[in-house]
């Protein structure tokens, strides 16, 4: 019995190292946003290098809350006018927030798609805050520690540095381009 209990502890010691390490190592890589990875809606790994080169507006999102349809034209308007070609909107549904977002992230993609014709990127239901909060999140909300948590529109140069938080007061959904700043313009022209 006890030698079944030492290998039983070097086992659980060996994971346990393993698993610091990876950590250290994700955390050593995530110098800008684009080195994280992510969920998309159907829980496959996706690496946000994969829109590196173009400028993103990062966006937490919620599909039953007050500001939805707004919020999804806005974004919609955005994506389709800036394009795909230099430009990106990253959507995170967070469910966080009472009930804005309920449901399992494929569902919420197909509702977003299929009510509101939304054609950019969704990614997994995460949290925004917290110590639950997706890595890349952390990454982005401790960049900006007074920013509100539960709005978070984030401007992201091609390279992967932040251009520029916005949140609930200072975003109005309704002109898609005049709070865009305007030094992406150049990455997209």
């Amino acid at each position: 019995m006890p030698k079944m209990l030492r290998v039983l502890l070097s086992m659980t010691v060996g994971v346990g190292c393993l698993f610091l390490l990876q950590i250290r190592l994700r955390i050593k890589n995530s110098s800008d946003f684009y080195s994280f990875e992510v969920q998309d809606a159907k829980g496959r790994t996706v690496s946000l290098e994969k829109y590196r080169g173009k400028a993103s507006l990062v966006v937490n999102v919620a599909s039953h809350c007050e500001h939805t349809e707004a919020n999804f034209r806005f974004l919609q308007d955005l994506h389709r006018e800036l394009g795909t070609a230099h430009f990106n909107v990253l959507a995170f549904p967070c469910g966080q927030f009472g009930t804005t977002e309920l449901g399992l992230s494929r569902d919420i993609e197909a509702f977003a798609k299929n009510t509101y014709g939304l054609t950019f990127p969704f990614f997994g239901k995460i949290r925004t805050f917290g110590s639950e909060a997706e890595p890349a999140f952390k990454f982005l909300t401790g960049r900006c520690p007074n920013f509100h948590e539960k709005y978070i529109y984030k401007w992201m140069h091609h390279n992967g540095a932040e251009q520029g938080a916005y949140g609930p007061l200072n975003v109005a959904p309704t002109s898609p381009l005049e709070d865009f700043p305007i030094d992406i313009f150049f990455v997209c022209a």
